[in-house]
Parts: structure tokens; sequence; C-alpha cells
């Protein structure tokens, strides 16, 4: 207990000195974000018109250049935050902000250290520490993406109708993306946005398009950038073509719905499979008090419940893969 007390104001001025930093991270991160989206919009107004030509609907670059993807090279401070899972480039539309997720990493890396250094050492209990944070933060963030990928999925028809609504009306192709940029919702509305900036400044519909999938890792958004390719070489009605790739597309959203439908017994099944313990435990303490005491006072109880949870978390991490692979396949 003693070594205990010893160690914990340290680990309360590390844990102070880690949410100071996280809290200027995030902070930079936004403000380098909205100077850089700043600084495009200006780059766009001072060349005007005069970078790009308008052919077959869509804006077409002056001398084409292949498209290719590259990695971009990163500040050392997302490179920090990526440990955790942060992605910047996801829209939050519910759930915890970002900055309370990484606390929560924090604090729970301070209340695991004084117990696992104590038994495992310094070094030992602070490195598996850190990681029991990192992999919840990366955990939450990951369920954020998902949850993010999901709902941009399901706009994707929607969104779709709206550029060929648009584009039978006889408008051009970026004035239609312009549309869906202000009037789809979120989270939507924002990667749209982002691309009119990407066309804003000097860049092609499909290289856009090709970086907008690269970002929300969907390949509806790549279907559609092919198609805009095929479209320009080949010629035909536009708003034939895009409608065909809307059917398409809507298709392919019904049918991740049925599939979800479907897979609800499932998912059910796991949530109640990997809640049964901890109901079981929380009974058997009411029945019968003191039960636990043997699993929190004793070396060999305390090894015992450690392993019986990280087992536990193995188990339902399987089955959440296994279940979330079969959904996407």
């Amino acid at each position: 207990m003693s070594e205990l007390l010893q160690v914990s104001p340290l680990l309360l001025v590390l844990a102070s000195g880690a949410c100071f930093l996280l809290a200027f991270l995030s902070r930079k991160l936004d403000r380098k974000a909205a100077e850089q989206e700043l600084a495009r919009v200006k780059d766009a107004a001072a060349r005007g018109s005069a970078t790009r030509n308008t052919s077959a609907g869509f804006a077409v670059e002056a001398a084409p250049r292949p498209i290719f993807r590259r990695s971009e090279r990163r500040p050392w401070s997302q490179r920090l935050l990526s440990l955790s899972g942060y992605d910047p480039a996801v829209t939050r539309t519910g759930g915890l902000p970002p900055l309370a997720v990484l606390a929560l990493a924090v604090g729970m890396v301070v209340l695991l250290f004084p117990l696992l250094s104590a038994r495992l050492g310094l070094l030992s209990g602070g490195a598996v520490s850190v990681g029991v944070g990192l992999l919840a933060a990366r955990l939450v963030f990951a369920q954020q993406r998902r949850a993010w990928q999901r709902e941009l999925f399901r706009q994707i028809p929607d969104a779709m109708g709206l550029i060929t609504r648009a584009i039978r009306t006889g408008l051009p192709m970026d004035e239609a993306l312009r549309t869906v940029a202000r009037e789809m919702p979120e989270p939507t509305r924002t990667e749209f946005t982002r691309l009119v900036g990407d066309l804003s400044i000097g860049r092609g519909v499909e290289e856009a398009l090709l970086r907008m999938q690269d970002r929300c890792g969907l390949p509806e958004y790549g279907f559609f950038a092919v198609t805009l390719s095929l479209q320009a070489q080949t010629g035909g009605s536009l708003a034939e073509t895009l409608e065909n790739l809307g059917d398409l597309v809507r298709k392919r959203v019904n049918m991740a719905a049925k599939v979800r439908a479907l897979s609800a017994e499932a998912r059910l099944g796991a949530v109640i499979l990997a809640a049964m313990p901890f109901l079981a435990v929380a009974v058997m303490s009411l029945i019968q008090p003191g039960y636990l005491n043997f699993f929190v006072d004793t070396p060999l109880g305390q090894q015992m419940a450690i392993v019986a949870l990280v087992m536990s978390g193995i188990g339902m991490t399987i089955i959440r893969t296994m279940i979330r692979r079969a959904t996407e396949d």
C-alpha cells in the first residue's frame, strides 16, 4: 500500500500532462484543418475558371494527368494520435467526442497501472496498462468509424438520385455535386463538401471521387468514378448512366439491410453470451455477500480474474469479428 501511495502523485501528474497534451493536439489538428480549408478556398478563388474547362457536363483538366493514389505525409501530431485509432476525416454523428475518448483511455491507464505494476513490475505493468488504454480507444474509434460508414452507405442512393435529377434538369456535374453538398444531411454533406473543395483547386472529378473512396472506404464511390470516366470516353446519356448506377447501388444497400436484419438474432445471441458471466457474478454477489472476496483479496484470485477477463475479451472479439465478416461478405 505504501508503494502505491508513493506512485499515485506521479501518476496524477502524468495523467494531467497527457490530458493537456491530447487537448492541445486535438485543437491543433482542428485549427490546421480549418486553415487548410480556407487556403483551398482562397486558392480556388484566385485561380477562377482558368484552371478548369467544362466538357461533357463535368470538370476536365486542361492537361490530362494520370490518376494515382499516393500516401501523403502526415504531421507528427496526427501520426501520434493515429496510434489510438483517431481519424480526423470521420465526421462524428453521435457518441463521445474524440477528446473524451482519449481522456477515458488515459483514465484507464491511470487506474490499471498501480494494480499491474505491483504484480508485474513498473515496466511490464506500464506497457500492459498503455496497451489496454490504446486498445479501448481504438475499439471506440473503430465503432464510431463503422457507424459513420454505415450512415454514408445508407445515404448513397439518395445522393445518386439527387445527382441524377440535377443532371436531368440541365445542370453540369460540378454543380450537381455542389447541390449534394448543400442538400444532403451529415455525413454525406461533409464528404461532398470536401469533394467540391478538391474540384475547386483543379482536381478532376474522377480523382476527387477516388480520394473520397480512400477516406470513406466505400467501393460505391469508386464505381461512381469509373462510371464517369467510361461515360466521358464512350459518350452516351449521362443521366441514364447515373440512373442505372443508382439502381445498382440501391440494390446493394437494400441487400446489406436485409443481411443485417437476418443476422440480428446472431448478434443478440452474442451480446447475451458476452453479458451472461457478468450477470451471473452480480447475482451471486447479491445472493451470497463476499462471494468475490477471493478474487479481490488473494493474489491467486486476482490472477484468475485477470485471466478470465482477458479470455472473455478475446472470445467477444472473435465472435464480433466473425459476425461482422459474415454480414459484410
